[in-house]
C-alpha cells in the first residue's frame, strides 16, 4: 500500500482556484456539485489530470443513479489492491440522496491510501450542506460548488474564454454572444471554438459575429439538443452528421446530450414526487420559452427509458476516452434516436413501464 493521504482541514474550493489547489496536494476525496455541466466537467478534468500526474493511473467509474447500482461494488473497488500496484481514481456520479448511505460514510473511517475518490453530484442546497452525511464527507476532502454565472460573471467568463482561444472579440460582440447562448456555457464554448476555427486572430465585431452565427445556426450543438428533445429523428441525424464533419466535436456533443438527459431524469423524479413539470424545469434554470421542448421529451420518454439511455451515454463516454471499443459515430446516432423515441434496436427501449 502507498503512503497515506496528507490530512488536511475541510475546505471549500472555488473553481477558479482548483488548479492551484490540486497541484499542491491531492485530498483523498473531492465533491463537485452543481448544475452547470461545462464547469463541472472542467473541474473534474482538472482533478483527473492532477491525479494522473501524481500516480493515480487507474480509473473506475460508477453511476449510483442507474438501475442495478450497488454500493457493495463501490466498496469492493475502494478496498481492493491494484493488480499492477498502481494508485487508482474512483469516480462516483450520484444524486445527493444516494450519498447518504452508511457503508460509504463508514469507509472514510479507514480509507484506502491508494485510492482517490471523486464524487460528482447535483447542486447541494442548505439542507444537504447541514446534513450529517455532508459533515462527514466535508471533513475528509475538498468541496467544489459550481454556481450558475450571473450576467456580469458570464460576460467576464466569455471574455476570458475568448482570450484563451486567441480570439480578438470586442465588447459588443461579447454582449451579442451572451444574448444568443442564454446562459448555456456548452453552447458558448462551441461558438467560441467555431469562431476560432473561422477567424483565428482576426478581430471580430458584432456584425461579423452575427453573420457567423447565422451561417452556423442550423448545425450547432444547441440546435441538436433542441431537435432531439422534440423528437425530430431525421433532422437530428442531419445536424449530427454536420457537426461530426467538423472534427473533435464528439465529447462536446455527448456532454450536451447528457446534460439534457440528466435534466429530464431529475424532472421526472420531481414529477413522481408530486411537483409540476414546469416548476421542476424552472428549478433547473430552463427558460419558459424552452420548456415546451422538454415537455415533449417528458411525454415521450418514461423514467426507465431515460435511465437506459443514460447507460448508453455512459458506455459511449468510455468509448470516446478509449476505454472500450465502440463506433462513436454510430453510438451518437443511436443516442440521438433513442432520445427521439426511435430505437434502432428495439431491445434498447423495450421496457416501457
Amino acid at each position: 500500500m502507498g503512503t497515506a493521504h496528507k490530512k488536511l482541514p475541510a475546505v471549500k474550493i472555488f473553481p477558479d482556484k482548483l488548479v492551484a489547489s490540486v497541484t499542491q496536494t491531492l485530498m483523498p476525496l473531492y465533491i463537485i456539485s452543481g448544475e452547470e455541466t461545462l464547469l463541472i466537467n472542467e473541474a473534474a478534468d482538472t482533478i483527473r489530470l492532477a491525479a494522473r500526474q501524481q500516480g493515480f493511473l487507474e480509473r473506475e467509474t460508477f453511476d449510483a443513479d442507474l438501475p442495478g447500482f450497488n454500493w457493495a461494488d463501490v466498496l469492493q473497488t475502494l478496498n481492493s489492491l491494484s493488480l499492477f500496484a498502481e494508485k487508482k481514481l474512483v469516480e462516483i456520479r450520484c444524486s445527493k440522496k444516494n450519498l447518504n448511505t452508511e457503508v460509504f460514510l463508514q469507509y472514510w473511517a479507514q480509507p484506502n491510501p491508494d485510492v482517490l475518490v471523486l464524487v460528482i453530484t447535483e447542486k447541494l442546497d442548505k439542507t444537504a450542506q447541514n446534513s450529517k452525511w455532508f459533515g462527514v464527507l466535508e471533513k475528509i476532502g475538498g468541496v467544489i460548488q459550481v454556481w450558475p454565472l450571473e450576467a456580469d460573471a458570464l460576460r467576464r467568463w466569455l471574455t476570458q474564454r475568448a482570450r484563451q482561444q486567441g480570439l480578438h472579440i470586442d465588447t459588443d460582440a461579447i454582449a451579442l454572444l451572451q444574448e444568443r447562448i442564454e446562459g448555456n456555457l456548452l453552447a458558448a464554448a462551441q461558438e467560441l471554438e467555431k469562431l476560432h476555427l473561422q477567424f483565428g486572430n482576426t478581430p471580430i465585431n458584432a456584425s461579423t459575429l452575427e453573420e457567423a452565427v447565422a451561417d452556423n445556426a442550423r448545425y450547432d450543438v444547441f440546435s441538436l439538443t433542441e431537435s432531439v428533445l422534440v423528437g425530430k429523428g431525421s433532422d437530428s441525424l442531419k445536424i449530427l452528421q454536420s457537426l461530426l464533419q467538423e472534427g473533435g466535436a464528439e465529447f462536446l456533443i455527448l456532454r450536451s446530450l447528457v446534460r439534457e438527459l440528466r435534466i429530464l431524469a431529475s424532472v421526472k423524479e420531481a414529477m413522481e414526487a408530486g411537483q409540476s413539470a414546469g416548476a421542476a424545469l424552472q428549478r433547473h434554470g430552463v427558460w419558459d420559452k424552452k420548456q415546451p421542448l422538454y415537455q415533449s421529451a417528458l411525454k415521450r420518454l418514461n423514467t426507465r427509458q431515460i435511465g437506459r439511455i443514460l447507460q448508453q451515454a455512459s458506455q459511449l463516454d468510455m468509448a470516446i476516452m478509449g476505454l472500450v471499443t465502440q463506433n462513436v459515430k454510430e453510438g451518437l446516432q443511436d443516442l440521438c434516436l433513442a432520445i427521439c423515441g426511435i430505437a434502432l434496436f428495439p431491445d434498447k427501449l423495450k421496457h416501457n413501464a
